[in-house]
C-alpha cells in the first residue's frame, strides 16, 4: 500500500513532503483544483502546485512511481501551461541524469512509462518554446522568477486558457509587482515601517530578558561536594544468572570493582528559596503575546500597502485579481528585493527575525514546562524547569551574523524552523568571507558542520551577488555520506517552498562507458546548475576519476569525448569540503586503475590450491597438520586436487 504523508508548515499555512514523490502527489492534488478562487492560505490550486513543482527538482532519474504521479500532473493540469512546463523541465532534469544512474532496462513498466512522459513532454515544448527555453536555460524555475520578464503575447499564451484565469501572482503578479511597487516610495509604507520599528523593539527587548533567564538558570547549577558515594552503590555490575561466567566477565569484574572503590561528588542543583526566574519568565511570556499580535498587525498592513497599486494593474483582464500576499511571497521579498521600497524590505526582515524567536521560545517552553504554550503562573511559581540543560542550550543560540548580508540563511532559518548557534555562525562566515579558498574549519562531532555550516555556505555561493551566474556551488562529501546528504540537501534546499536551491548527485565511476552525447547532457546539466543556481552534491573520487578518465580518453585518442570532459573539469566551481581530513587524505587519492577489468593469471588455481590444502589438512590428525612432508602426500594423493596441483613444489619446504 503506497501511502502519501504531508505536514502543515506552522509559519507558511502550506502542505509539504518529505520526499519527491509525496511532493508530486501533492502537486497533483493540488493542480487538480485549478480554478481561479484562493484557498484559506490565500493560494489558488495553480499557485500552490507550482510551489510544489518548483521544490520537486530530482537528484537521480525518476523512479517508476515518480515518472508515474508526473503523468498524473500532467493528464490533470492538460490545460494549464505553466504547469505543463514546468513538468517538462523536471523530466528533461531526470533524463540529463540517466548517464550517470542508467535506468534498469529489464523494469518494462519503468521504460514504458518514460517513453510515454517523453512524447508528451515533447509536444508541449514544441507547442511554448520560446518559453520553456527561457525557464530552463537563462533562469530559475518559473515558481520563482523574479528574473523573468515575459512578453505580452508570451503571458497571453501562456494563461489564455486558464478560466476563470489565474490570480496576480506566480510569474504575472511578480513582474507586475517589479513595475508598481517601483512607483511606491518609503511614504506608501510609512504605517508598516512604524509597525516594523515597535516589532524590532519588542525583539530587542525579549533577547535582553532571555539574557538574564540564562544567566539565572546557570547560576542555579552549583556543586554539593559534601555529597559522595561509591559507583557500585548507584551502578552494580549486572550478572546473568544460570550462566558461567569467562574469562571475560572476570576481567571486567576485577575492572569494575577498582572502578567502584574511587569516591566521586554527584552533581546537584539547588533552587534558592527566593529567584527571580519566575518574575523573568513571566515577563518574556507577556512581551512574547505582544509580539505575535504585532506580528499579525505587520502583516495586515503590509497587505494593505500595496493593494491599491496591484488592484490598478492591466492584468486584471484575467479575471479574479486578488491583491493579498502569500507569507511565502513576503519572505521571497528578502531574497529578490528588486522594486520594493527599503522600508518594505526591512519590515519584512523584522518580520521573519520575530518568527524565529517564536519558534525558538516554543522549544524553550517545552524545556521549561513539557509543552510548546508559554506555562501558566502556577508552573512558573514552582521554580521547576523540567530539562535546565536543554533550556540553557535553548537561549544560547544567538544571531551572531547580519541579517542584511545574508538573507538567504535567515529564509533557511524561518523555513526549516531553527536558529544557529555562534559557534557555527562564526565558522561559515570565517569559510564565505572573501580571500577565505582553502581555509580549513575543525568542529567536534554533532554540532552541525554537515545539517547546518554546509547548507549556509552552500547557498551563500548561490545567492552571493559576486558569484552569481558565474561558478557552480559543489558539496563535496565522503562516499559513505553522500546518500544520507543529499537526501538531506535535497529536502531542506531544493525542498524548500520559498526559494528552492535544486540539488544534484554527480556520481560518476569508471565502468561508465559515457557517449559524446550523454557527456553533452552532463555539460548541459552542470551548466544549468550554474545559471539555474543549483547546487550539486559528489565525492572528491568521482571528480578525481573524472580526471584520470580524461587522461585515458586522450591516450586511446577519443578526441570528442576528451573535448567535452575538459570543458566539464574546467567549470569555474565554488567547492565545500565536509570532513576535508578524510577527503584530502593521501589513501583516498588514488581512486582509478588503469585500462579494463582483465582475470588474474590462473587465478581460479592459485586460490583453489589454498582452498585444497586446508581441506586436506582438517583431515589429518592434530599431531600430523603441521607436518609438511605429510601434509604434500595427502595433497599429492587427494583426487580432487589433481587441477590445483600446478604451482605444488616437491620439496616439502617450498611447498
Amino acid at each position: 500500500l503506497d501511502v502519501a504523508t504531508f505536514e502543515l508548515h506552522p509559519t507558511l499555512g502550506l502542505l509539504e513532503a518529505s520526499s519527491l514523490q509525496d511532493r508530486l502527489q501533492l502537486a497533483a492534488l493540488q493542480a487538480s483544483w485549478c480554478t481561479g478562487l484562493p484557498d484559506p492560505t490565500g493560494m489558488t490550486g495553480v499557485e500552490a502546485a507550482m510551489l510544489s513543482l518548483g521544490a520537486s527538482s530530482p537528484t537521480k532519474p525518476l523512479t517508476y512511481r515518480e515518472a508515474e504521479c508526473l503523468d498524473a500532473i500532467m493528464n490533470v493540469a492538460a490545460q494549464c501551461p505553466p504547469i505543463m512546463l514546468r513538468c517538462c523541465v523536471i523530466w528533461n532534469l531526470s533524463q540529463s541524469l540517466i548517464a550517470l544512474q542508467p535506468l534498469n532496462v529489464k523494469d518494462r513498466g519503468l521504460v514504458e512509462i518514460h517513453a510515454k512522459l517523453g512524447i508528451k513532454v515533447t509536444d508541449t515544448i514544441q507547442q511554448y518554446g520560446v518559453v520553456y527555453q527561457r525557464m530552463h536555460t537563462k533562469c530559475w524555475p518559473l515558481s520563482l522568477s523574479p528574473r523573468l520578464t515575459l512578453t505580452t503575447y508570451e503571458q497571453r499564451l501562456l494563461f489564455a486558457k486558464l478560466l476563470p484565469g489565474p490570480r496576480l501572482k506566480g510569474v504575472v503578479r511578480q513582474q507586475v509587482y517589479t513595475l508598481t511597487c517601483r512607483k511606491l516610495s518609503d511614504d506608501g509604507f510609512k504605517e508598516v515601517g512604524e509597525t516594523a520599528t515597535a516589532l524590532s523593539t519588542l525583539y530587542e527587548a525579549i533577547e535582553g530578558d532571555l539574557v538574564d533567564v540564562s544567566n539565572t538558570l546557570e547560576h542555579t547549577l552549583l556543586l554539593k561536594k559534601d555529597v559522595q558515594y561509591r559507583s557500585s552503590d548507584t551502578y552494580p555490575l549486572p550478572h546473568k544468572e544460570g550462566v558461567r561466567p569467562s574469562s571475560v566477565d572476570k576481567e571486567l569484574e576485577v575492572s569494575w570493582n577498582i572502578h567502584a572503590a574511587l569516591v566521586k561528588t554527584r552533581l546537584e542543583r539547588i533552587r534558592p528559596a527566593k529567584s527571580p526566574l519566575p518574575v523573568l519568565l513571566k515577563k518574556v511570556r507577556s512581551q512574547l503575546a505582544e509580539l505575535n499580535e504585532t506580528r499579525e498587525t505587520l502583516v495586515k498592513k503590509f497587505r494593505a500597502a500595496i493593494a491599491p497599486n496591484t488592484s490598478l494593474t492591466k492584468a486584471a483582464r484575467y479575471g479574479h485579481v486578488d491583491s493579498e500576499l502569500s507569507i511565502v511571497e513576503m519572505i521571497r521579498i528578502l531574497l529578490f528585493p528588486q522594486g520594493w521600497s527599503s522600508v518594505a524590505v526591512s519590515s519584512i526582515r523584522a518580520w521573519v527575525v520575530a518568527t524565529i524567536l517564536n519558534d525558538k521560545m516554543e522549544r524553550f517552553w517545552i524545556a521549561v514546562g513539557g509543552s510548546a504554550t508559554p506555562p501558566s503562573d502556577t508552573v512558573l511559581d514552582t521554580n521547576i524547569i523540567k530539562d535546565t540543560n536543554a533550556a540553557i542550550r535553548e537561549l544560547s543560540s544567538r544571531r551572531v551574523w547580519d541579517p542584511v548580508t545574508h538573507p538567504a540563511w535567515l529564509v533557511f532559518e524561518v523555513i526549516n524552523r531553527l536558529q544557529t548557534w555562534p559557534n557555527q555562525a562564526h565558522v561559515a562566515m570565517r569559510l564565505c568571507k572573501e580571500g577565505a579558498n582553502g581555509d580549513i574549519a575543525q568542529l567536534n562531532m554533532g554540532l552541525g558542520k554537515t545539517r547546518v555550516i554546509v547548507p549556509f555556505v552552500a547557498l551563500h555561493s548561490v545567492f552571493h551577488v559576486d558569484n552569481k551566474d558565474t561558478e557552480l556551488s559543489r558539496m563535496m562529501v565522503l562516499h559513505e555520506l553522500e546518500s544520507e546528504f543529499t537526501n538531506y540537501a535535497a529536502l531542506h534546499l531544493g525542498g524548500s517552498l520559498v526559494a528552492p536551491v535544486n540539488v544534484y548527485s554527480l556520481p560518476f565511476t569508471r565502468n561508465l562507458n559515457l557517449t559524446p552525447v550523454q557527456l553533452r547532457g552532463i555539460l548541459h546539466l552542470l551548466k544549468h546548475a550554474t545559471a539555474s543556481h543549483s547546487a550539486v552534491v559528489s565525492t572528491p573520487s568521482s571528480w578525481l576519476s573524472m580526471q584520470l578518465h580524461l587522461e585515458e580518453l586522450q591516450i586511446l585518442d577519443r578526441k570528442e569525448e576528451a573535448g567535452i570532459m575538459r570543458e566539464i573539469l574546467a567549470l569555474p566551481t565554488f567547492d565545500t569540503l565536509d570532513e576535508a581530513d578524510l577527503s584530502l587524505h593521501h589513501r583516498f587519492r588514488l581512486a582509478y586503475a588503469w585500462g579494463n577489468q582483465e582475470p588474474l593469471k590462473d587465478g581460479s588455481v592459485r586460490w583453489g590450491s589454498l582452498f585444497a590444502l586446508l581441506r586436506v589438512r582438517s583431515t589429518l590428525p592434530e599431531a600430523q597438520r603441521d607436518d609438511p612432508s605429510i601434509l604434500l602426500k595427502r595433497v599429492m594423493l587427494d583426487e580432487q586436487c589433481k587441477d590445483c596441483l600446478l604451482y605444488t613444489s616437491p620439496s616439502p619446504r617450498d611447498s
